[in-house]
Order: C-alpha cells, then sequence, then structure tokens
C-alpha cells in the first residue's frame, strides 16, 4: 500500500513538473519545483501564478515603452518589480530573471551607472551559463552585453575580453558568415578601433559590412550604420597614413 500511494504521489509530481514546463516556457527543472513547492504549501494556485506571471511580462512592455520615451528611473522601477514576481514564481536562476538582469544592466548603464550595470550583467551571464552552458546564443549575447558597458566606462581591454568570448561561441555555433557573429566582428572592430588600431579594426568592420549587405540589403538601418563605421574607420586610417 505504501509504494502504491508512493507510486501515486510520484506521477502527480512528474505529471505537474511536465504541465508547468508546458505552460512556462523556458522553465527548468529546479524552478518547476519551486512552483510545486508553492502549489503544495497553498500558497498560491495555479491561475494566480499564471496571472502573476502575467502581470511581470505587462510590466516589462510598458518598461520598454517607458524606456524608450526616456524615463529611465521608471523603467527601472517597473524591471524591478517584474523581476521580484520573476524571483518569487521561479527564483533566481531562471532564464526570465537573467533576461530582466540584463534589462536592468542596460538600464543602468544609460544612466551612466556602470559599475552597477556590471553586476546586473554578471548576475545575467552566471543564470545562462547555468541554464544554457558555455555554447549558447544566450550566453554569447550576454558576454557581448558585458563587454559594451566596459567599453562604454573607457575598460577597452577589459572590453575587448568580453567580445572576445562572445565571438567565440558565435564562431562555434554559427561559423564565420552569419548575422550573430557580425555582430562580434562589429564590437571587435568598434574596440580595436578605439585602442587606435584602425587598420586592424577596419579587417573587421569590412567582415561585418560584407555579412549585413548579404543578408539584410545595401538600405536596411543595420547595414546603414556598419556602412557609416567603416567610412569613419576608413578615414581615420587615411589620417594615420598622411
Amino acid at each position: 500500500m505504501k509504494i502504491e500511494v508512493g507510486c501515486l504521489q510520484l506521477w502527480k509530481i512528474v505529471s505537474m513538473l511536465f504541465l508547468l514546463t508546458t505552460l512556462f516556457q523556458g522553465l527548468t527543472f529546479f524552478n518547476a519545483l519551486t512552483l510545486i513547492m508553492l502549489l503544495c504549501c497553498k500558497k498560491l494556485t495555479l491561475p494566480e501564478i499564471v496571472a502573476r506571471r502575467d502581470q511581470a511580462v505587462m510590466l516589462l512592455r510598458s518598461a520598454i515603452d517607458i524606456e524608450q520615451a526616456g524615463q529611465l528611473d521608471e523603467a527601472l522601477k517597473m524591471n524591478r518589480q517584474a523581476l521580484a514576481i520573476f524571483q518569487d514564481l521561479f527564483g533566481e536562476n531562471d532564464e526570465t530573471a537573467a533576461n530582466v538582469y540584463q534589462q536592468i544592466g542596460q538600464i543602468l548603464s544609460a544612466k551612466g551607472l556602470y559599475e552597477e550595470s556590471l553586476v546586473e550583467h554578471r548576475k545575467a551571464l552566471k543564470n545562462y551559463r547555468l541554464i544554457y552552458g558555455e555554447n549558447h546564443r544566450c550566453t554569447a549575447s550576454s558576454y557581448e552585453c558585458f563587454g559594451y558597458v566596459l567599453y562604454d566606462q573607457g575598460r577597452h581591454d577589459d572590453a575587448l575580453i568580453g567580445f572576445g568570448k562572445a565571438l567565440t561561441v558565435r564562431l562555434k555555433l554559427f561559423g564565420e558568415n552569419h548575422l550573430d557573429t557580425a555582430s562580434s566582428y562589429t564590437s571587435v572592430g568598434r574596440v580595436i578601433s578605439r585602442k587606435k588600431q584602425h587598420k586592424e579594426a577596419l579587417e573587421w568592420l569590412c567582415k561585418a559590412e560584407a555579412i549585413y549587405k548579404r543578408d539584410l540589403g545595401e538600405y536596411h538601418p543595420l547595414t546603414a550604420v556598419i556602412i557609416e563605421t567603416v567610412s569613419l574607420t576608413k578615414s581615420l586610417t587615411k589620417s594615420l597614413q598622411d
């Protein structure tokens, strides 16, 4: 009898895990267990969990509009409110929490609070590596975001390390001729140019330009940006030669 009851409870847990991972895409096994604990302790019902998740998603969507309007403090507040909900529901080691950490980091960087921004980006990177491992698109993006904060700080050597790690992952995942890889070529080229190594920077930027033109066409906004960057770097290279 005890074995039958134990098997029945185990089957209920397995079924609930399947249901939760279906309802919440990207949910890890441990995060699903956190939700099960909330349900079993009767702190929240499943509809209440879904409602809270939807509330956090709405906060994030509103925060994007507010951030674009230049209201960084309010956007930061809303992102932190959403983060608190996600952490309460899924724990700290969750993909959604990582995404919000990254967004908070970007807002803090825009406010010039670079050290605080780096703290948030470290949290995001830790989560992505924990959930997906080193060789994943999200991990590469996190390395690149980390690098850009260092770039804005003027820590060009450190930024280059971050950009280099992102490039290494993207080369493994996508090869040399992919838009994600082109993003890394651009990042590396920009930071090398800041180090006054314009000729080497131009090589990286031209590789990115070729991919953007091929995949997006010459009149895409991203292509226009890289064309302008290449043109500027060529001018800097020529001025050094003169």
